[in-house]
């Protein structure tokens, strides 16, 4: 084998094996309902911002030696999620997905995936490039087949800021899942049944007492 041959093989397989990893499929958008089943795949926070900045690249044509050609990218788009637990769990896979509503009629489709097996973390990030300056999306999370969250539960979040520094932020004030049973946000809330129930035996006892005394 020439010698120059040999000495590529090792630089296209990489090539290869990089092209794979890029052009590797996101997975289809999971159907409803959305019950995150544990802290890891329980969304509470995307923060998103759009750099409008486009970038001008070259590369080498194909037909005549040494020429290049310009490539635009951008405006880019930058999401971080954030999560209620450090994720994902030994054992188990975690799945991102962003979403994105375009087109006329608007319909959703995926612009970018991730996640993977570790090491456990509660940020993820990501950059992709889209087409316009007000992108409306969604952002999915998912362990397993029997749980997944979805952020927002209905409709999508529209991000309209350019600053890193000051991005859109969206809160998820659902209550964190514990072992599949959605707990009451506050104290508050675990207690009304019990003032409620104190409160009736109170209004119990002074109609009794007032009706003993006539």
């Amino acid at each position: 084998m020439n010698q120059t041959y040999r000495l590529l093989i090792p630089v296209l397989l990489l090539i290869a094996m990089l092209i794979g990893s890029v052009s590797a499929p996101c997975p289809d958008i999971p159907p409803s309902p959305y019950n995150p089943e544990s802290p890891e795949e329980d969304i509470i926070m995307v923060e998103a911002y759009i750099d409008p900045i486009t970038t001008t690249t070259t590369t080498t044509t194909t037909t005549v030696a040494h020429s290049l050609r310009p490539i635009v990218v951008g405006p880019t788009l930058h999401v971080k999620v954030t999560f209620a637990a450090p994720t994902p769990p030994p054992g188990k896979a975690l799945t991102i997905l962003i979403t994105q509503l375009k087109g006329v009629p608007p319909s959703e489709i995926v612009i970018n995936c991730g996640g993977g097996g570790g090491p456990a973390k509660t940020a993820y990030e990501f950059v992709m490039t889209v087409d316009d300056g007000s992108t409306n999306i969604a952002v999915y999370a998912w362990l397993d087949a029997t749980g997944t969250d979805r952020a927002p539960n209905t409709d999508f979040y529209q991000i309209t800021s350019i600053t890193a520094s000051d991005p859109n932020v969206f809160q998820d004030y659902e209550p964190a899942p514990v072992g599949g049973v959605v707990v009451p946000k506050n104290s508050l809330e675990i207690l009304m049944p019990y003032i409620a129930l104190a409160g009736l035996v109170a209004a119990i006892s002074t109609v009794y007492v007032i009706k003993k005394r006539k």
